[in-house]
C-alpha cells in the first residue's frame, strides 16, 4: 500500500510516472484484454481517463472525460474489450450539461489513467478479491503487455510500460516552445489528477515535484484551461466527486474528505458553485435508488 494515497474504491490504477509525457499511447491499437478472476464480484467497471481539454458548447471547458465499460463477469478467464465499446457515463454527460455529440471524436493517445474497479454492487461490507494477471492493448498486427499481475488485490501500481518514440525533426524555435508548453501542462494537469485526494496539496508542491515555476503554472493554466490554479484543482476534485456520488454509497461528509477537502461545508459551496446544484441534489438525481448514502 502506498499509504500517501487514497482511493474509495479498491483496485488496480495505472497511470505513466517520470516519463517525458504522462500519457498513454494507444493510438496504434483497437482493443485492450484483461485476464482477470472474482470471488464476487459480477459486476466490474473498467474505465479509461482520456485528457480531453476542449471548449464546447456555452463556453463549458472539459478537461478529464471518463470512458467505461461495464465487464460482465462470467468466470476468470480473457475479457476483450475494443475501444470503441467504452462508452461516456449517462450521469457525466448530463451532469456536465453537454450534448453526447460534442464527445464523439476520442483522441486514444491521451490516456492518463486505467482503472479496475471493485465490484460496486456487491453489498457494503462484503470482501472481494479480484486477481488480475496481465493487460494487454492490441490491433491486427501487433500486441504490448501493459501489466502483468500476480494473485493479490492490489490497490495502486505505478508503471512505465510503453516507450515513447519520437522521429527526429528540424528544429523550430516557435514549434519548440509550443511542445514544451504542451508538456508542461500535461504534467500539471496528470499530477492533479493523481494528487487530488491530498487536501494540503498546493502549487507549491507542483514546482518543487515537476521543476515549473509557480508564474508559469498559473500562466499556463490561464492561457489553456482559462482557470487559476485553485479553479483547476477543484474542478478535478468535483470531477472524482460527482463519480463518488452517483456509483457508491457514501454519504456526503466522506465523499469530500476523500476527494481532499477539509469540511463537508466548503465541499458543498465549491460544488454549488460550479455545478449549480448541492451534493445532495446530486445524489437524488443520478444515484441508483437502492444506494442509500449513510
Amino acid at each position: 500500500q502506498d499509504t500517501s494515497v487514497f482511493r474509495a474504491f479498491a483496485g488496480l490504477t495505472i497511470f505513466k510516472k517520470d516519463t517525458i509525457l504522462d500519457l498513454f499511447d494507444f493510438s496504434k491499437f483497437n482493443s485492450i484484454s484483461i485476464d482477470m478472476e472474482s470471488e464476487k464480484g459480477r459486476k466490474i467497471p473498467f474505465l479509461l481517463y482520456m485528457h480531453f481539454e476542449r471548449n464546447v458548447h456555452d463556453g463549458k471547458y472539459v478537461l478529464n472525460v471518463p470512458l467505461t465499460f461495464m465487464i460482465n463477469y462470467t468466470g476468470p478467464k480473457t475479457y476483450n474489450i475494443p475501444f470503441d465499446q467504452f462508452k461516456i457515463p449517462d450521469w457525466w454527460v448530463e451532469s456536465k450539461g453537454i450534448k453526447r455529440e460534442e464527445l464523439t471524436s476520442f483522441d486514444f493517445s491521451k490516456i492518463t489513467l486505467i482503472i479496475v474497479e471493485s465490484c460496486f454492487v456487491l453489498e457494503r461490507g462484503q470482501e472481494d478479491k479480484i486477481t488480475i494477471r496481465n493487460m494487454t492493448v492490441h490491433n491486427k498486427n501487433s500486441w504490448v503487455f501493459l501489466y502483468v499481475g500476480t494473485p493479490v488485490l492490489v490497490l495502486l501500481v505505478t508503471l512505465s510500460l510503453i516507450q515513447i518514440f519520437r522521429n527526429k525533426v528540424k528544429k523550430d524555435p516557435q514549434l519548440e516552445l509550443e511542445r514544451k508548453e504542451e508538456n508542461d501542462l500535461s504534467k500539471i494537469t496528470n499530477y492533479l489528477n493523481n494528487h487530488y485526494h491530498n487536501p494540503d496539496l498546493n502549487i507549491y508542491d507542483l514546482n518543487r515535484e515537476l521543476n515549473i515555476t509557480t508564474v508559469q503554472i498559473e500562466e499556463l493554466l490561464e492561457t489553456h484551461l482559462n482557470k487559476s490554479f485553485e479553479q483547476t484543482l477543484q474542478s478535478i476534485r468535483i470531477d472524482f466527486a460527482k463519480q463518488l456520488l452517483t456509483d457508491s454509497d457514501q454519504g456526503i461528509g466522506l465523499i469530500s474528505f476523500n476527494v481532499g477537502f477539509h469540511s463537508a461545508h466548503l465541499f458543498t459551496e465549491i460544488f454549488i458553485s460550479i455545478e449549480e446544484i448541492s451534493p445532495q441534489e446530486f445524489i437524488d438525481r443520478f444515484r441508483p435508488k437502492n444506494q442509500t448514502a449513510e
